[in-house]
């Protein structure tokens, strides 16, 4: 069975991949019951930890299973672990000895286990607390702004269709948090409770055990009682009630260097904004950046992350006419409230914008509710608490239930998302930018390397249909330029070209407003969204991260292009016509020129069900 990316095995009664120090997908009759279960190691500022070593060792008893050991380095020292999975009939252990190399300074180090949210959300959970007493619990439905469990030793849930999952932990007490508010579509569980002490240390030849056993009943059908879940990973709608939002570009400090030629080139996306981001000591780049924005026709978006009087003495030059006029919005994160009311005057007609510079956990804990006029904002980040590539194509799976929160919180204000950067830039608490090294390929380690390949666009689509499905009203989507740039100046400004992401930006911006006529977007398998117009388009996103063969002939396709790469460049190139099926690589996406006006939800429905899990072996695309 193809899970994803990444080695699979099985488990007991359950298929699994390998991801570094865990396992991925838990499946049992094709249903995800557990999202991941392994090692996660933090250091003291949250960033999490990947093995230095690994060595792998599978077992070859009746259940089957899994040996890991590995070294994790943390500053100057290292912790020496292994992990075991071993089978049973009706699950699976997961056993963890750890050992400090030299004293080891962590934010949390041990066992983590994932329930997904789309099958557990809302569902009924027998507790056993920290001091062995039983109670009966839900795991919460709308997205938690805190820990809604107590410390456990034990929980049971169940699904609406009758799956059982029972977990029962060892060696520490455990806690669950809800990671929708980082966008990951997952329960987690993880040891030492936060109101523990943090950071802590470990000492030298200190050695930790960990045990989590997982008892697992098939479902039948739906247990009465039981509170329904949303719907698996998969978000269906009809126009006319999603629409595609307006798209920009998120432009700050490090982008002013790049050359005017290459501003030109980034006016070729069609974005319509530009949000662009002043942070504290950064007040006299700003004539700068507006010079940019309008060399590349973006209206300007301002967000300013904890600017002083300086810095507001150093923008008035720049916010007096006509340039103050083709100032839309502002968004001010702290900022002191004298700072804020020569802003007002400076900007007197500018929309002002509430939220956060940050992820949605930070407006979702402090429940801020703007008044009817002004727009609310947060930033996605995919990646906070797990880099791997199905981690980041399952942050997908958390957009439709973080945005509808969001539309709820906000009150009837229009609602802006992003910037969705990879990985983020800035730190959530201070503002200040996180880059502060320099990896083995020369980039900051703030930069993912993902940000000029297929998968980011492949992300990146699927989000814009996500949202527009959901009610975003505008998208900040990637940096203009740079490292996470939708341009890709690697190989010199005079070669600048579009990234993937920039060329599915090409492909979608001068469709901003249009009707999304469905949805379907399978974060395990494809994502398929259709623009509706007089010719309907199509699109086909490839997210498993494996060949797929996509049928044809029941769309009638009038033209067909597919975003690869051909001669060391990225482009749209056509498929040639007619052809029953379509091969697509990993990662690719397709769009789909149809000749009738309206294909129905019906047929669309049936060639969905045609494309899912339609897998074929590992070969070349049909694009040459």
């Amino acid at each position: 069975m193809l899970v994803g990316p990444g080695r699979s095995l099985v488990v007991g009664p359950l298929v699994a991949m390998q991801q570094g120090a865990a396992l991925q997908s838990l499946q049992m009759d094709g249903v995800t019951l557990i999202a991941e279960i392994g090692l996660g190691i933090r250091n003291r500022l949250w960033h999490t930890l990947a093995p230095q070593s690994l060595r792998r060792r599978s077992c070859v008893d009746r259940w089957g299973g899994l040996v890991l050991r590995g070294k994790t380095a943390v500053e100057q020292s290292s912790l020496a672990w292994q992990v075991t999975w071993t089978g049973h009939a009706d699950g699976l252990d997961v056993e963890l000895t750890m050992r400090a190399c030299g004293a080891v300074t962590v934010n949390r180090a041990g066992l983590v286990l994932l329930l997904p949210c789309d099958r557990f959300a809302g569902a009924p959970a027998v507790i056993t607390d920290a001091l062995g007493g039983r109670s009966e619990a839900v795991l919460p439905l709308a997205i938690a702004a805190h820990q809604p469990l107590p410390p456990l030793r034990a929980v049971e849930v169940r699904d609406d269709r009758g799956w059982q999952v029972r977990l029962e932990f060892e060696g520490d007490d455990f806690e669950v948090e809800d990671h929708r508010n980082w966008l990951d579509p997952c329960f987690k569980f993880y040891n030492r409770p936060l109101s523990a002490p943090t950071p802590y240390r470990i000492e030298d030849g200190q050695e930790i055990h960990q045990r989590i056993r997982v008892a697992i009943r098939r479902g039948t059908r739906p247990c009465a009682g039981v509170v329904a879940t949303p719907a698996a990973p998969t978000a269906r709608m009809r126009a006319p009630e999603g629409r595609l939002p307006v798209l920009g570009l998120n432009v700050g400090a490090g982008q002013i260097a790049v050359d005017g030629e290459c501003w030109r080139r980034i006016g070729e996306v069609g974005a319509t904004f530009a949000s662009i981001r002043i942070l504290q000591g950064e007040g006299g780049l700003l004539g700068a950046l507006l010079a940019r924005a309008r060399a590349a026709r973006l209206q300007p978006k301002l967000v300013l992350v904890r600017v002083d009087e300086q810095d507001v003495q150093a923008m008035a030059p720049c916010l007096v006419a006509p340039d103050r006029a083709e100032v839309h919005s502002i968004a001010c994160h702290a900022i002191q409230p004298p700072v804020m009311r020569m802003l007002e005057h400076l900007l007197p007609d500018a929309l002002r914008v509430v939220g956060t510079f940050g992820d949605f956990v930070h407006v979702n804990r402090a429940a801020l509710v703007p008044a009817p006029h002004e727009a609310f904002a947060f930033a996605l980040c995919p990646t906070v608490h797990a880099t791997d590539d199905h981690s980041l194509l399952r942050s997908l799976g958390a957009l439709p239930a973080m945005v509808e929160q969001a539309r709820r919180m906000a009150g009837g204000a229009s609602l802006w998302l992003g910037p969705c950067n990879l990985r983020r830039d800035l730190h959530p608490a201070t503002g200040s930018t996180s880059g502060l090294a320099l990896r083995a390929d020369g980039l900051p380690d703030d930069v993912d390397p993902r940000q000029m390949l297929p998968i980011a666009a492949a992300w990146l689509a699927c989000a814009i249909a996500l949202c527009g499905w959901s009610g975003v009203d505008a998208l900040c989507t990637f940096d203009a330029v740079g490292p996470r740039g939708v341009v890709d100046t690697r190989f010199g400004i005079d070669q600048a070209r579009l990234s993937p992401s920039g060329l599915v930006l090409q492909a979608l911006a001068p469709r901003q407003g249009v009707s999304l006529a469905w949805v379907s977007v399978d974060m395990h398998q494809q994502g398929l969204f259709v623009l509706a117009g007089p010719c309907p388009e199509v699109w086909v996103v490839e997210l498993a991260g494996h060949p797929l063969e996509l049928p044809l002939a029941g769309l009638a396709p009038a033209r067909v292009r597919v975003l690869a790469r051909r001669r060391d460049q990225y482009a749209w190139w056509p498929a040639p016509l007619p052809r029953p099926v379509l091969r697509l690589q990993a990662y690719q996406i397709a769009r789909i020129d149809l000749q009738m006006q309206d294909p129905g939800t019906q047929l669309l429905d049936r060639w969905a069900q045609s494309v899912r899990g339609n897998r074929l072996g590992v070969g070349s695309s049909d694009l040459p």
